[in-house]
């Protein structure tokens, strides 16, 4: 792997932390499910990001709508948690 690949992981890796944070977060109160929703928006970007640094095994056309599709996904989902809070 690359050295450029490697600084290119903190960016899920930091989505993942943020995302067991808000579970962490709904696991000590219950009546937050705002949070759950949240964690879902982080992981749902973790994912798209780690397709994005696979862009060059998928066909070109498949990885840029599963991204985009991923990351208008996760701008939903954040908007929804921000409504039900």
């Amino acid at each position: 792997m690359q050295d450029q690949s490697i600084f290119q992981l903190l960016t899920p890796m930091i989505y993942l932390l943020f995302a067991a944070a808000f579970m962490g977060i709904w696991l000590t109160s219950r009546k937050l499910s705002s949070a759950v929703v949240f964690a879902v928006a982080y992981i749902v970007n973790a994912v798209a990001f780690l397709i994005d640094l696979v862009r060059d095994v998928m066909p070109h056309i498949t990885a840029s709508l599963t991204t985009n599709l991923l990351f208008l996904l996760a701008v939903t989902v954040s908007v929804a948690g921000c409504w039900m809070r």
